[in-house]
């Protein structure tokens, strides 16, 4: 019970301290001004302590001017902690330089008591702590000839106060030196744990920066890059939307002005049908970028079984096959499952076999193989055509380089079909992988996570 009335007690004392010591802070005051005003505190509460008990001490034994030069010590103490609440620091600082050097410099020449030491404080006080003005700097070495002179005078005015108050003096000198430096010492550690805390939130600061700097470097360079594909497909896509339908309105207009017999028509029509179906695909394909830009690939995978999604997109592309006379040998079972978005993979094969036959010769073949290869399913399309150089195959899936081929029947694209079709892929747990022969054909594989089947089913 004792034990924490006495913490009570010290915590009490503790916060009483703290507020003396901190009488005049403000926010805006620097580490340097606020050490300032914290020491000064310090110096001025013992001050005025010790300088009031000497005030009583001196009048009960009839020292009647040493008791007023105290009490001149007692005002000047107070005046700095004033000064310090007001807000006028430097004011107090030059009064009670002021007036302690006539304190120390009056007491030590009338009853030589030690107090010539005192001015060695003050001068300490003034060159380390105060503010650092011309005026301030030349009362300290004044203080310090004035110590010289009176270190070496042999004789006082009046007769020397006791021995006791002499000891006394010098003690509570040490005393304020052992203040002044212990708590100067703490705050310039203090100073010290706050300046390496500031350079940890600078160096961090600065490492975010430079991460945000190289974040944006590299969306400058994707945007640049966007910016130069998007330039390229329509410039791509200004030429073959006009094309094919240029074309139809003309075989159209000879139509209506009877110009054209229906039987040149049915073979013209032929040929724009497969321009009409060439330019789907391709604008098929500008929508899935444009849709992958402006909102990213949204994934809504399930269950499907492979066999259907090839014949489904086979299906699609029959005009495709039939106009250049090229087989379709499908190797697939009936019940292989892939867990997968079903409308990214239609897409994903549809490009696929569409540059298959783009690329392969009329009357040639194709293969569509699915294998079962660990944990994925591999569609492998297989053509015979003219094949692929390896550096054109580095360039198949560089974002900022779209280049189309033309086909072995002059058919002509985007060159984004591979590119979506290998994002698609990837955001779908597989990929696209390219084996390719100059003049033999090429090997292209989707790779797919099979589906996991229900053992109790």
């Amino acid at each position: 019970m004792r034990k924490k009335q006495y913490l009570k007690k010290y915590a009490r004392t503790r916060q009483w301290f703290n507020n003396i010591v901190n009488i005049g802070l403000t926010p805006e005051l620097s580490f340097e001004e606020t050490r300032r005003v914290q020491i000064l505190n310090i110096m001025g509460m013992m001050g005025l302590l010790i300088s009031t008990a000497f005030v009583i001490i001196h009048f009960s034994n009839d020292r009647v001017t040493l008791a007023l030069l105290n009490v001149v010590t007692m005002l000047s103490t107070g005046t700095i902690i004033i000064a310090n609440y007001k807000k006028r620091y430097y004011f107090g600082q030059v009064a009670v330089s002021i007036a302690l050097t006539f304190v120390f410099t009056s007491t030590s020449l009338l009853y030589h008591d030690g107090m010539e030491f005192y001015l060695l404080l003050l001068t300490a006080l003034m060159a380390t702590i105060m503010k650092r003005t011309w005026f301030l700097r030349t009362l300290s070495i004044i203080n310090c000839v004035i110590f010289l002179v009176l270190i070496k005078r042999s004789a006082e005015f009046y007769t020397p106060t006791p021995g006791n108050i002499y000891f006394i003096n010098l003690v509570l000198l040490v005393m304020f030196y052992l203040v002044f430096f212990r708590y100067s010492g703490k705050i310039n550690r203090l100073y010290l744990a706050n300046i390496e805390e500031r350079n940890h939130q600078l160096r961090q600061q600065q490492a975010r920066l430079i991460e945000q700097t190289e974040e944006l470097e590299i969306s400058n360079r994707k945007l640049a890059v966007l910016n130069s594909t998007k330039e390229k497909l329509f410039s791509i896509l200004a030429h073959d939307v006009r094309s094919p339908i240029a074309g139809l309105k003309t075989s159209l207009d000879l139509l209506n002005e009877k110009a054209l017999s229906r039987e040149t028509f049915t073979e013209l029509s032929r040929e724009l049908s497969s321009q009409l179906s060439e330019l789907q695909d391709s604008m098929d394909n500008l929508l899935k970028w444009r849709n992958r830009q402006m909102t990213g690939i949204e994934l809504q995978p399930q269950k499907i079984m492979v066999q259907p999604l090839i014949a489904d997109t086979v299906g699609l592309l029959q005009y495709n096959l039939a106009n250049k006379n090229i087989k379709i040998n499908i190797n697939a079972d009936t019940d292989t499952m892939v867990y997968a978005d079903p409308d990214h993979i239609k897409l994903v094969m549809r490009n696929l076999i569409s540059n298959a036959i783009k690329f392969s010769y009329a009357g040639s073949e194709i293969d569509l193989v699915v294998e079962h290869k660990d944990s994925l399913i591999h569609f492998s399309v297989i053509d015979k055509g003219i094949g692929m150089k390896k550096d054109l195959i580095e360039k198949l899936f560089n974002e900022a380089d779209v280049t189309s081929q033309r086909g072995t029947s002059n058919e002509k694209g985007t060159g984004m079909g591979l590119k979506i079709s290998r994002e698609f892929a990837v955001k779908n747990g597989g990929d696209i992988l390219i084996h390719c022969e100059p003049g033999s054909g090429c090997t292209f594989t989707l790779t797919i996570p099979v589906a996991v089947t229900n053992a109790h089913s």
